[in-house]
């Protein structure tokens, strides 16, 4: 990914950073708006919710732990702390075909293994990258006809009179 970024290009203000030698070390960087994206391998099998624990490091506990995100009006400051986000990538049957799933996460702790990492954020990146693109109703299909079989008969002489 680290390659592909800095072979293609990124939109203004995001940066690549990290240390490529170190794992968990491409991160995507914007520091105008202060937010930091680390791409990361979810692990549903390992994890459950897929999200990967900060281990023992105290420099990712410390990444992994943050205040929740808030809601930010136009009239108040913005928060000085940056906004920590994990871009869990895994590969995937998607509609039988081989494909990338991408979500995006904010973390609370650290997490501990056997258990679910804390979140007050998780979405979905879709293939085509918007959200509305892959909307669709999947209703189960129904026997029952909602509307009554009206008889001609039964309503005969049931007009408004003008």
């Amino acid at each position: 990914m680290r390659e592909h970024w800095l072979g293609h290009g990124l939109p203004a203000e995001w940066s690549v950073a990290g240390n490529p030698r170190l794992m968990g070390q491409t991160m995507l960087v914007n520091t105008h708006e202060n937010i930091e994206m680390r791409l990361l391998k979810e692990r549903r099998r390992t994890y459950p919710g897929g999200v990967p624990v900060a281990g023992a490091s105290t420099a990712r506990q410390g990444a992994w732990r943050q205040p929740a995100l808030g809601l930010t009006l136009p009239a108040q400051p913005v928060s000085d702390d940056c906004i920590r986000l994990l871009v869990l990538w895994d590969a995937a049957q998607i509609h039988g075909e081989f494909g990338i799933t991408l979500r995006v996460v904010h973390t609370l702790e650290p997490g501990w293994f056997g258990s679910k990492v804390p979140l007050d954020l998780s979405y979905e990146i879709k293939p085509t990258g918007g959200i509305f693109d892959m909307l669709r109703f999947r209703g189960d299909a129904q026997d029952e006809d909602l509307f009554a079989e009206i008889e001609r008969e039964e309503n005969e002489g049931d007009e408004i009179a003008e």
